[in-house]
């Protein structure tokens, strides 16, 4: 599995952290806005149900009565801009509305679109209502614009993130370039290619292992040197000398001789060997 860089993983965070944040403040605010818009509609509906029974005249009789209520809910439509209607009640029946069937009003109440109260009037009954679909569409056109906003938001500041983050990261990538020349040259020096203090003390901290490690290889070096030379010369000798014993046929005592050289130059690789 291939593993995320720094600068993946860090745009994913504030991506994901951001994403949260926007969502929710989109819910946050959704929900904010239906309730402050019912409660809104809500103390209007009350108020003109108030204004209507404080305009009912007793002595009237509910039919003599209904073209004054009308002509309330008229008075309270051009007020408010909000849209009301009123249905005059008779054991169930609906004898007489102020409203056309635009927008419907099912007979049933059971529709979304509308609040309804019930005042009595007359010993019958006034069901007063006012039209909720408006702002419920205009609840619903704002959840999606403020949803579109926060998608913008969130794939600006993601691109946003994913740009800053490669600018502050993007000293880390130039010195692992200079890093890999050194690896070549031993005498190569990093330069901090920002002037952040993390990237100075970073680039100070590796250039004094760049100098412990070529101090290091050089004495190596030195060391190979001096061992083979050191190994070569009792080498050299003990060859040269068993060469020349031989060489031609010689006495025991002359064998003898050669043998102890040998038995002398052995002895001193056997300490050089122990030595190293």
């Amino acid at each position: 599995m291939r593993a995320l860089s720094l600068r993946q993983r860090l745009t994913s965070l504030a991506g994901g952290l951001a994403f949260l944040l926007l969502l929710l403040s989109w819910i946050l605010v959704t929900v904010v806005s239906h309730r402050y818009s019912f409660r809104y509609h809500q103390s209007v509906l009350e108020a003109v149900r108030r204004e209507l029974l404080e305009e009912m005249e007793p002595w009237q009789t509910a039919d003599g009565d209904f073209p004054e209520m009308v002509e309330e809910i008229h008075e309270a439509m051009r007020m408010t801009s909000e849209r009301f209607a009123i249905l005059h009640l008779r054991e169930g029946e609906v004898v007489g509305r102020s409203h056309s069937d635009q927008p419907r009003w099912p007979e049933d109440g059971t529709s979304a679109d509308w609040m309804v109260t019930v005042l009595p009037y007359h010993g019958e009954q006034l069901v007063v209502a006012l039209y909720y679909g408006d702002s419920l569409a205009r609840q619903k056109r704002q959840a999606l614009l403020i949803g579109l906003l926060g998608a913008g938001c969130l794939v600006g500041l993601t691109v946003g993130t994913w740009v800053l983050v490669g600018r502050v990261l993007s000293p880390i990538g130039a010195l692992s370039r200079q890093a890999r020349t050194a690896e070549t040259e031993l005498q190569a020096r990093l330069t901090p290619p920002s002037h952040d203090a993390e990237i100075v003390q970073l680039v100070s901290t590796l250039n004094q292992f760049l100098d412990g490690f070529a101090r290091t290889s050089q004495a190596r070096s030195r060391f190979y040197s001096a061992a083979s030379h050191e190994l070569r010369t009792p080498l050299q000798a003990l060859s040269g000398h068993l060469e020349l014993a031989l060489n031609k046929e010689r006495s025991v005592s002359e064998y003898r001789e050669a043998l102890s050289e040998a038995r002398r130059q052995t002895a001193r690789l056997t300490r050089l060997t122990q030595d190293l």
